[in-house]
């Protein structure tokens, strides 16, 4: 780990929150264990790409503006603290093709990545043991719950929500996001 130094906030920066762009997953599955980013010495940032295993990759998922964030929460008592990673975003609209990706998402662990407001781009489902990146504590897709709305001004589709457990916060990933040929 590296050693602690001072946090400090400029007067005027930018603190946007949300999520910007698509949303990316992946099934543990899909991705090839034996060629995982490394960690940097800062341990959170992740070195080097995901590789998919033949014909795989990550999906994009749209998501509704305003709707996408990570949330990460400090569990578990003194001296056992971890991380509960949670992703959360709107997809509109009550498709077959959203269901057909509710079923089949429901029981696969999994990698998710989104875009936060300053382009870091943040994993979900990956974790550092040691100093090894590991597929061992995947997101989960915790809910999926869809309304058709009463109103005809109501809000249609789905809230997504993928949580993993983790020693750390959603990693930072530099690399291009293999996705699905």
């Amino acid at each position: 780990m590296p050693p602690f130094q001072d946090l400090k906030w400029t007067q005027g920066s930018d603190n946007m929150g949300g999520l910007v762009g698509g949303i990316f997953y992946c099934p543990v599955e899909d991705i090839d264990a034996t060629q995982l980013p490394t960690i940097a010495a800062d341990g959170v940032t992740l070195v080097g790409a995901f590789v998919p295993v033949a014909t795989k990759g990550f999906i994009e998922i749209y998501h509704t503006k305003g709707t996408g964030k990570i949330d990460d929460s400090t569990v578990g008592e003194r001296d056992g603290r971890s991380a509960e990673n949670m992703m959360e975003f709107f997809f509109p609209g009550s498709k077959k093709e959203v269901e057909a990706f509710k079923r089949l998402a429901r029981n696969t662990p999994c990698v998710v990545i989104g875009k936060d407001t300053d382009g870091n781009l943040r994993v979900v489902g990956v974790a550092v043991i040691g100093n090894n990146v590991v597929l061992d504590l995947p997101a989960y897709l915790e809910a999926a719950n869809g309304t058709t709305g009463a109103q005809t001004a109501d809000r249609r589709g789905t809230t997504f929500q993928f949580k993993a457990e983790s020693p750390d916060a959603p990693l930072f990933y530099d690399d291009a996001i293999p996705l699905l040929p």
